[in-house]
């Protein structure tokens, strides 16, 4: 459970107007949400999702939220667990410093 000073925190940013948050804000916002929705249907059919899924949906609990690829609720963290596994199968954040000697390695991830 939510400490009560992070539950505060978290409804507090949730009743910002959103006509107060700055244009380029919201728009990061839909950007890093449409990465999430897309990496995770690219990770979701990735054998550690699959595992993930299966045990959560095996697990049982109170059916409270949903998981990409999963036709049952199962417990909130249960499912946050699963929505984490899948996303994270295929991303190749980049996120190595512009310093490092290694950044020029990163061409060679991609196609």
């Amino acid at each position: 459970m939510l400490a009560p000073r992070t539950l505060n925190g978290l409804l507090d940013i949730a009743a910002i107007p959103s006509d107060s948050i700055p244009a380029s804000a919201r728009a990061m916002a839909r950007l890093s949400l449409y990465d999430w929705f897309m990496v995770t249907r690219a990770g979701e059919n990735e054998p550690v999702a699959k595992i993930v899924r299966g045990f959560v949906a095996d697990e049982g609990g109170k059916e409270a939220a949903s998981v990409a690829g999963l036709d049952k609720k199962v417990p909130a963290r249960a499912a946050a667990l699963a929505n984490g596994a899948a996303p994270h199968a295929l991303d190749y954040d980049d996120t190595i410093s512009p310093t490092s000697v290694i950044r020029r390695l990163r061409s060679c991830l991609r196609p």
